[in-house]
């Protein structure tokens, strides 16, 4: 059986206000637009190189490369997020290998999230779970360096047809990469990265892909709602 792997990938910005005491703002952005002020811009860019529907077989590796770069006049704090399509068991993930030149970390408490497509009339057109990685840049991506996060997927040999009827017509993979001033905010990129966005929790992963998925044209049938909750 053939299944068709769909990309979806959009940046976007975000800024975060929060309240320590007095009001503080703190500059962040998601990969496309710029947010600037005479303090300085934070703007990353999300580069892909991949063909869109491409068909997955079992043992069969297919060419995705995810790159992203510091674009704006300060250096930033980056983390990307890797919602791979999954079954509620985990079951689909554990078939999926991804070729990454960095350490991509699934926390031991899975971090997921559903997203319920229905039509006008209310009724379920389709529900995909989600499992959530990420990668964290170690230390302050400097203006104009890049990183490579993603080389290739690849779905393992032992793939079978229960497999692919639980993946059903196709197979999604969303990556949204973040990032965050580096002054004002803790030295650790995590925990920077954490007071500026929030914790990577499914809860918070919802809302995150929820923006992606609902600005991504074609995405979202003509007339159908989407709900994405927790799970």
């Amino acid at each position: 059986m053939k299944k068709q792997l769909i990309s979806s990938l959009l940046c976007f910005a975000l800024l975060v206000v929060m309240f320590i005491g007095s009001t503080v703002a703190w500059f962040t952005d998601t990969a496309s637009s710029v947010n600037t002020m005479v303090a300085g811009k934070i703007s990353i860019r999300q580069d892909e190189v991949f063909e869109q529907n491409t068909v997955i077989l079992p043992n069969v590796t297919i060419p995705k490369k995810v790159t992203v770069t510091n674009d704006g006049n300060q250096s930033a704090y980056v983390r990307t997020l890797f919602a791979f399509e999954d079954a509620a068991d985990g079951s689909v993930l554990g078939m999926v290998g991804h070729d990454s030149p960095v350490t991509v970390t699934f926390p031991a408490e899975p971090v997921r999230f559903k997203v319920t497509i229905a039509d006008e009339y209310g009724q379920t057109v389709s529900e995909t779970c989600f499992t959530v990685g990420y990668y964290i840049y170690d230390g302050q991506l400097a203006v104009g360096d890049s990183y490579q996060c993603l080389n290739s997927i690849t779905v393992r040999p032992e793939a079978d047809s229960a497999w692919m009827d639980k993946v059903g017509e196709k197979y999604e993979l969303i990556v949204l990469s973040q990032a965050s001033q580096t002054t004002g905010l803790p030295d650790a990129p995590a925990d920077a990265l954490n007071t500026a966005f929030a914790e990577i929790t499914a809860e918070k992963c919802a809302v995150w892909f929820e923006y992606v998925l609902k600005n991504t044209p074609g995405y979202l049938p003509g007339g159908c709602t989407m709900t994405v909750t927790a799970i």
